[in-house]
C-alpha cells in the first residue's frame, strides 16, 4: 500500500510491477517490510487503538468488515480480515484493545488563541484524505489550507511551491494566501530510466530509486 503514496513518479514502476506479479513474475513488491517498517507500524497500532472508539459488539464488527471486503474484493480480504498493519485495518485488534485510553482527547479542535497554523492537503492522497486537510483548516481558528494538487501521501519536500510556502511560515508565520495551489508535482517518466536499487523508508516501505 505505501507504494501508492509515493504519487504519480511511481506509477510506471508499480505498474509494472503489478503485471509481473499477475504473470506470476517477481518484482520488488515481493521485497520483505524494513524493520523501520515495523517500528513505525507497531506504534502506529498503539496510537490508533487508544485514540479511537471502535464498536463494542464483535457482531456489529463482523458485520461492517465482511461490507467492506465485499465492497473491494480484490484488497477488501487482505485489508480487512489479515493481521493489524495500518490505519484501514486496525479495527479488529484496536476493538478488544486491553489498555486504558487515557490519552484520547475529544475536543475542542479549534485551538482558539494559538498562532497562525498552516494545514497542508494533497488533492489525491490515499492514506489522509484532501477532505479531511480541508475540514481541519475550517475548524481550527486560526487555520489556512495550502492545497497540492497531486497524487499520493505529504507535500512538503514533493513539492518546491509547497516547500517554500511552508519554510517561509515555520520562518516568520507568514500564511500563504488564501486558497493557494501548488501543482508541481513530478510527472511520471519513462521505464526506460534505470533503476539500480531499493529505497527502504518507514512510511513508503520499498521503493525503486530512480537514477
Amino acid at each position: 500500500m505505501f507504494n501508492i503514496n509515493s504519487g504519480k513518479e511511481i506509477w510506471p514502476y508499480l505498474g509494472q510491477a503489478l503485471r509481473a506479479a499477475q504473470a506470476h513474475q517477481g518484482s520488488f513488491l515481493l521485497s520483505p517490510p524494513s524493520p523501520a517498517s515495523f517500528d513505525f507500524l507497531n506504534v502506529n497500532m498503539a496510537v490508533e487503538c487508544a485514540d479511537r472508539v471502535y464498536p463494542t459488539s464483535r457482531l456489529l464488527l463482523g458485520t461492517l468488515v465482511s461490507a467492506h471486503v465485499t465492497a473491494a474484493p480484490l484488497l477488501g480480504p487482505p485489508i480487512g480480515l489479515g493481521p493489524p498493519t495500518y490505519d484501514h485495518n486496525h479495527a479488529p485488534t484496536c476493538a478488544q484493545w486491553p489498555a486504558g485510553r487515557p490519552s484520547r482527547y475529544a475536543g475542542s479542535y479549534r485551538a482558539a488563541g494559538s498562532a497562525p497554523i498552516l494545514v497542508l492537503g494533497t488533492t489525491g492522497d490515499p492514506d489522509t484524505p484532501y477532505q479531511d486537510a480541508v475540514a481541519l483548516a475550517g475548524t481550527l481558528d486560526n487555520g489556512r489550507l495550502l492545497t497540492f494538487a497531486a497524487e499520493g501521501n505529504t507535500a512538503y519536500n514533493r513539492s518546491a511551491c509547497v516547500s517554500a510556502l511552508v519554510t517561509g511560515y515555520l520562518a516568520t508565520k507568514a500564511l500563504p494566501a488564501r486558497g493557494t495551489v501548488c501543482a508541481d508535482e513530478t510527472p511520471p517518466e519513462s521505464l526506460a530510466r534505470r533503476t539500480t536499487g531499493i529505497e527502504v523508508d518507514e512510511t513508503r516501505d520499498v521503493i525503486p530509486v530512480l537514477r
